[in-house]
C-alpha cells in the first residue's frame, strides 16, 4: 500500500506545483487507465475491511457469551457450597 500512496502523493505535488513547468518530466497517461485500478484496490481493501469487522464482531459475541456462562457456572458452584 505505501508504494501506491508514494505514487498518488507524489502526482498531486506535481500536479499542484505545476511542477512541469520547471523540467519535471510527466507521463501522459489516460486518467480512465489509472482510476479502474484504483477503484479495485479500494474496493478490495473495503470488502477485507468488512469482512475483518464482521469476525470481530462474531468473536467479541462468543466471547461475551463464553464469560456468562463461566459466570453462571462460578454461581452454580457457590451455591451448591
Amino acid at each position: 500500500m505505501a508504494p501506491l500512496t508514494s505514487v498518488i502523493l507524489g502526482s498531486l505535488l506535481v500536479y499542484l506545483t505545476h511542477a512541469e513547468k520547471h523540467g519535471v518530466q510527466v507521463v501522459s497517461i489516460s486518467h480512465k487507465l489509472l482510476i479502474v485500478p484504483f477503484l479495485l484496490v479500494c474496493i478490495c481493501s473495503l470488502s477485507t475491511e468488512l469482512k475483518s469487522l464482521s469476525v470481530n464482531a462474531t468473536l467479541h459475541e462468543s466471547n461475551r457469551d463464553l464469560q456468562v456462562a463461566n459466570r453462571k457456572i462460578q454461581w452454580a458452584k457457590y451455591v451448591s457450597i
